[in-house]
């Protein structure tokens, strides 16, 4: 198999488990407390940017707000305008985002942090497009931890197993999640203060307990 053939399996196998993570009753369940965390965090915001936006899964829990989903696929933001035509998607990339200097209030990124090439290129590119007064970067990422790697196991996992034979699924999972969460919260105490944390779903500050951990970020 050469690596395009390999490319192109990756790809549909995202794709399919992400269709899944909103198909499955459980994982939906685990998803919900963490969108709902971070709409909790900006919930006094009037715009709301999501960064690496997909296809729009968090859109629902902003409604009522401006939201800009902003995404470096055109393909997965077809499908955010579509199922929220009230929402606006821009497709860039997250190293070089279209918002001026000091300009947007509120932005979030949830389940992406952990995938993020140049790590330092983009938090010093979300740091200069976020408002240097009253600014909020909120981020909500996996743990990676025991909790959240025996649910991927009984859910995400057995799912592909059945969908793609022989596939290496921890495989691809070891290859997209490039950052883990030490990295990540080093980093974001690099570029910003953390004023908060949340560990979710059992509030236990500690990642083997928990399936998601969540900042928020000033200036």
């Amino acid at each position: 198999m050469n690596l395009r053939d390999q490319a192109e399996i990756d790809a549909d196998v995202l794709c399919s488990v992400n269709k899944y993570s909103y198909s499955s009753p459980i994982v939906r369940y685990f998803e919900n407390i963490l969108h709902r965390e971070v709409a909790r965090l900006v919930a006094d915001a009037g715009t709301v940017v999501d960064l690496c936006c997909g296809m729009g899964h968090h859109f629902p829990y902003e409604k009522g707000k401006k939201v800009i989903g902003v995404d470096s696929s055109e393909n997965w933001l077809s499908v955010a305008r579509k199922n929220n035509p009230w929402a606006e998607c821009i497709q860039a990339d997250i190293e070089h985002l279209p918002f001026g200097d000091n300009a947007i209030e509120s932005i979030v990124m949830i389940s992406a942090i952990e995938h993020i090439q140049n790590l330092d290129l983009v938090l010093n590119e979300i740091k200069r497009i976020l408002k240097k007064q009253n600014g909020k970067f909120v981020v909500g990422s996996p743990c990676e931890g025991a909790f959240y790697r025996i649910g991927r196991h009984f859910t995400t996992e057995r799912y592909i197993r059945k969908q793609f034979k022989n596939y290496d699924y921890m495989g691809l999972c070891k290859k997209e999640h490039i950052n883990d969460l030490n990295l990540i919260v080093r980093s974001l105490n690099k570029h910003f203060n953390i004023k908060h944390e949340s560990w979710l779903p059992f509030r236990i500050p500690h990642p083997d307990l928990n399936a998601w951990y969540v900042a928020v970020c000033t200036p």
